[in-house]
């Protein structure tokens, strides 16, 4: 599909995986045949609400960004990014999922507020 280093999913408006480019499988573990459910309801466990909020506002055209938790197929938890974008095409719309690991950004963060903290 794409190459990129950021994982890039596409999904129907129901929120099914249609595809991903290989950073996503090499990232996290998954294979397309891994979502028998919705992508965000596998990939995105936790804060379902949230999550749903941000789908719901995306299916409106509105292209929306948020941090969460994503679940690897190993079972291990990271910190992403999300960025979910409409696309508008003849026939309907697809979601574009742009995924950005920020789990070491976010523990630097933790560090330099911590040295800040103890000085």
């Amino acid at each position: 599909m794409y190459e990129h280093l950021n994982c890039v999913i596409k999904l129907d408006t129901n929120g099914n995986l249609v595809s991903n480019n290989q950073a996503f499988s090499n990232q996290y573990g998954y294979n397309e045949q891994d979502f028998k459910e919705p992508f965000l309801d596998i990939f995105i466990p936790y804060e379902t609400f949230e999550k749903n909020q941000y789908f719901e506002q995306t299916l409106l055209g509105k292209t929306q960004r948020f941090n969460a938790l994503g679940l690897s197929k190993n079972g291990e938890t990271v910190e992403i990014n999300v960025t979910l974008i409409p696309i508008k095409k003849e026939t309907g719309m697809d979601i574009y999922v742009i995924i950005k690991n920020i789990t070491e950004f976010q523990e630097q963060e933790k560090e330099l507020f911590l040295s800040k903290k103890l000085r």
